[in-house]
């Protein structure tokens, strides 16, 4: 049997021999102080974090509930609307497309080496070790409403060892923090939600993943830990940031390996 270091530097090898020319991995700091260390999303320097993660705090202290939000979050790479290929693979493995099925293949290996990989390093992050998953289902507006999305399919598969905490879509998709937009399918140990892992394959402004991490604390969960496959990026606020930010972006490292997305560091 292939121990699980060995499987990780596997995995590490083949993510960067198969797209080391276009993924650039979330890594929360910059020359330039444009990176928000809450999600690793771009923001201007005079601030803490990005507009997005500062409206998201805002609306939860504004409704008492800012010990509801995640307690860490992970992105995995970079993915910039529209033109990007690390964004082409984010949209479209999900699609009835030729291309679907290698794209299927890297999110799974994304998946593996950053949650199977390193199931340990969220464990000691959080002080705990994961004891449920859950994934974010498609939203009422969704043409997947009801079905069992392709992500879902993959971690059922990586993780089938630990249980799952079922969640299900109560409304259509928005871009504001919402406690009602998600609950619980159906009932679960309470032993399953001291440390609960919430997974989806990208992450825009956050409040979706946010608003399932009210859902998952109102349920008893102690802990919730985001991870998000991928950070969406827009070009053209990149660019706004600044005349070199977007080449430096650009003509930056890619694939970096041994980096670990919840230590936020090159593990040796």
């Amino acid at each position: 049997m292939i121990g699980l270091d060995d499987q990780k530097l596997r995995l590490d090898r083949l993510l960067q021999w198969k797209t080391s020319s276009y993924l650039k991995p979330v890594i929360y700091h910059s020359k330039h102080d444009n990176i928000c260390a809450t999600c690793g999303g771009f923001k201007q320097n005079q601030y803490d974090r990005c507009w997005s993660c500062n409206q998201t705090l805002r609306e939860a202290q504004r409704r008492q509930c800012q010990n509801q939000l995640a307690d860490q979050i992970a992105c995995g790479f970079y993915a910039v609307e529209d033109w990007e290929q690390t964004y082409k693979v984010i949209r479209d493995y999900k699609e009835q497309l030729p291309s679907a099925k290698e794209h299927r293949t890297i999110v799974a290996s994304i998946l593996a080496l950053h949650i199977l990989g390193h199931l340990s390093c969220i464990g000691v992050q959080a002080n705990t070790p994961v004891t449920a998953w859950a994934v974010i289902p498609s939203t009422k507006n969704s043409k997947r409403y009801g079905q069992d999305h392709p992500l879902h399919q993959l971690v059922a598969k990586l993780i089938p060892f630990l249980p799952e905490v079922r969640l299900q879509a109560n409304k259509a998709k928005t871009r504001s923090l919402d406690g009602e937009a998600f609950s619980i399918a159906s009932p679960v140990r309470a032993s399953c939600l001291h440390h609960v892992l919430l997974i989806d394959d990208s992450w825009v402004t956050g409040s979706t993943a946010q608003s399932a991490s009210i859902c998952l604390k109102e349920a008893s969960a102690s802990r919730v830990s985001i991870y998000c496959v991928t950070r969406i990026a827009d070009e053209s606020f990149i660019k706004s940031l600044g005349p070199s930010l977007l080449k430096d972006f650009i003509n930056g490292d890619h694939y970096t390996r041994g980096w670990c997305p919840w230590r936020r560091c090159v593990e040796r």
